[in-house]
């Protein structure tokens, strides 16, 4: 099965905004390898995810992506 698994195929995208929805406020974490990928991290972000658990290593270049977006989007752009 595992040659059919992806983990960033808009079906597992569309489930992951829809726990974001219903969560009504509450804070949701995404964690593991998808929350780390440097590629993923935008969407996430735009799905409404607002805290990521990252290993040890990745901490750093999460962070410092996630400053860049932000500062990207306050200035009105993508």
């Amino acid at each position: 099965m595992s040659d059919y698994y992806e983990d960033t195929h808009p079906s597992m995208l569309r489930l992951l905004g829809i726990i974001i929805a219903e969560a009504s406020g509450k804070p949701v974490t995404i964690c593991g390898e998808l929350a780390g990928r440097e590629e993923v991290i935008p969407t996430l972000l735009e799905l409404g995810f607002r805290a990521l658990s990252v290993s040890p290593p990745l901490i750093l270049t999460t962070k410092e992506l996630i400053r860049s977006i932000d500062s990207r989007s306050s200035r009105g752009q993508r």
